[in-house]
């Protein structure tokens, strides 16, 4: 831009500008305002206290025409607005966000089962594939409930041992699903050296992780899953898998999230008495 027209511009902002701050400001019908899934703590409330002055520079009046949106931060949608992410499908996915989304609460329901899934890898450097520790529960209404994703990386087998232990104990589960294809008896063994009370249940992949995975999206699909919180990273592979993303890697959360939900809702067991968590 040359310099006459710079001041061309600049000498037409200085003229409109007086036009443009005798309009009254119209209204402003909402403000939108991303809050933890866990809802508005005391920092949130000091925080929007502190933008007051903004808001009614914007044309708040208060009690009038402003309201503050509970939104979910660590969904797509927070990850969009708060961290300036841009979220895409991604093509061939079996898992859509807005399928987690829909279905997210923040309180536990009364459950029937509890169990802690154990995806462990095969080596334990830094480098190595993470040991997936998920843990879910069935409720009384026969959807799946996604409590919490405890897996670790780079760790020696007696430490994912005891996390995955101290998950079960955590969340009173009432056994552990362990992946034996990778170490087999070892894995078993490694959980009883930590404690050999727990009952522990051994699975065997038999066909691929497409297959595997194939049902449990689709009981998201269909509504019948709902994830307790935000678990960003299982969410991230979750809606990754399918589509080309692991090329040479293992997912080792959602594969964990796979055995939980299976042994929950796919296996044929009688019902059990309620569980309160």
């Amino acid at each position: 831009m040359d310099r006459k027209t710079f001041l061309a511009l600049l000498g037409w902002g200085l003229l409109a500008a007086p036009r443009l701050r005798a309009q009254p400001l119209g209204p402003v019908s909402r403000i939108g305002v991303l809050l933890p899934w866990s809802g508005p703590s005391p920092e949130d409330h000091a925080y929007i206290d502190k933008q007051r002055p903004l808001y009614r520079s914007l044309g708040w009046v208060e009690g009038q025409n402003m309201l503050v949106e509970r939104r979910y931060a660590g969904t797509a949608l927070g990850r969009q607005e708060l961290d300036g992410e841009i979220i895409t499908e991604i093509a061939g996915a079996l898992w859509r966000q807005d399928w987690i989304d829909r279905m997210r609460i923040d309180a536990v329901p009364d459950l029937v089962r509890i169990v802690v899934a154990l995806d462990p890898p095969v080596t334990s450097t830094q480098s190595s594939d993470a040991c997936g520790i998920v843990i879910a529960g069935l409720g009384e209404d026969g959807r799946g409930y996604v409590l919490a994703d405890r897996t670790i990386q780079g760790h020696e087998p007696h430490i994912w041992a005891r996390a995955t232990i101290a998950a079960y104990h955590d969340y009173k589960a009432d056994r552990i699903v362990a992946e034996a294809n990778q170490g087999g008896d070892m894995v078993v063994s490694v959980l009883r050296q930590v404690d050999a009370t727990v009952p522990v249940t051994k699975v065997h992949a038999t066909r691929g992780k497409y297959l595997r995975a194939e049902p449990i999206a689709a009981l998201y699909a269909e509504g019948r899953v709902a994830h307790v919180g935000v678990f960003r990273q299982l969410e991230e592979q979750m809606c990754s898998f399918g589509g080309g993303s692991f090329a040479g890697r293992s997912p080792d959360r959602l594969d964990a999230l796979v055995w939980a939900l299976t042994a929950l809702m796919l296996e044929r067991r009688a019902r059990p008495s309620v569980r309160m968590l």
